[in-house]
């Protein structure tokens, strides 16, 4: 039995309430965006073989708005 091959990537696809708030934390985290043709889909990629495909979640799917307004008055900036 072969080894799986590893391509050495990975592409996660993340709903987000936010995408514009999503964009700015990921690209903190040094991803960004190569194609500025949608603004309803955000594909982020960090050039080492990572890439975010950022996309609108249903109202509150992710994450209750008042849970939300509490995790980010106490995350860092």
């Amino acid at each position: 039995m072969g080894s799986p091959s590893s391509s050495g990537s990975l592409v996660a696809i993340l709903p987000c309430n936010d995408l514009d708030a999503s964009e700015r934390f990921y690209n903190r985290l040094r991803f960004v965006r190569r194609d500025e043709a949608h603004t309803d889909y955000r594909i982020l990629s960090n050039g080492a073989g990572g890439h975010l495909h950022l996309t609108p979640a249903v109202e509150d799917w992710l994450v209750p708005m008042a849970s939300f307004r509490t995790a980010t008055a106490r995350a860092p900036s």
